[in-house]
């Protein structure tokens, strides 16, 4: 997966069914601490609500929802279904409810937990990222034009920084990393030294 979709920061919606109140509450995680750190948040906030349903996914393939106390897959699961629907990764949605003295059965349960999540991702801001490794690259002067056109092939060039050789940072889709190193092998040979700096998440 190259790039995908992802929210920022956080956002909120409010639905009521019934007399019942469903908080909703979005927001950008990376890992599954930062999603649990979140949910905690919330739970600690409206520590008063019987339920804090919650659903996740991040961008590595976990994903995770809880029914918080309610019928089984009314709540959770259902909202897991609308993250993975929007197709929208590392981000973690809350729904707090307040009951309001009227039972919703389950399919009332399942659509007020869908439409809860639905709102807090409507009012969030999305962005779209992309999955890269970072290289720094030492290069010769007389090499320097021609690598950056080859490199904007597979990524972006970050910065250049010029002193008695030229050292780029380049930014390499991790979907065609193996193909760029190839070339740089084949067409520059030994000319240049190369350092894997990690991966790294970037706007598109």
């Amino acid at each position: 997966m190259d790039s995908f979709l992802t929210v920022s920061g956080e956002s909120g919606g409010e639905i009521s069914v019934e007399r019942s109140r469903f908080i909703a509450a979005a927001a950008h995680v990376e890992t599954e601490e930062e999603a649990f750190e979140f949910i905690a948040s919330k739970k600690a906030k409206y520590h008063d609500a019987k339920h804090n349903c919650y659903a996740f996914i991040l961008r590595n393939g976990v994903s995770r929802f809880s029914d918080d106390g309610e019928p089984h897959s009314t709540a959770g699961k259902p909202m897991l279904e609308v993250i993975e629907g929007e197709k929208i990764f590392d981000v973690c949605v809350v729904v707090t409810r307040y009951f309001g003295g009227v039972l919703l059965g389950t399919g009332g349960l399942v659509r007020a937990y869908s439409a809860a999540t639905k709102e807090a991702l409507a009012n969030a801001k999305k962005e779209s990222l992309e999955n890269c490794m970072e290289y720094s690259i030492i290069c010769e002067y007389a090499d320097y034009d021609y690598l950056q056109k080859q490199l904007l092939r597979f990524g972006r060039v970050q910065s250049s920084d010029f002193s008695d050789k030229v050292t780029l940072t380049v930014a390499v889709r991790l979907s065609c990393e193996t193909e760029c190193l190839d070339m740089l092998e084949k067409t520059f040979r030994e000319r240049l030294i190369l350092e894997k700096k990690g991966e790294k998440v970037l706007p598109v």
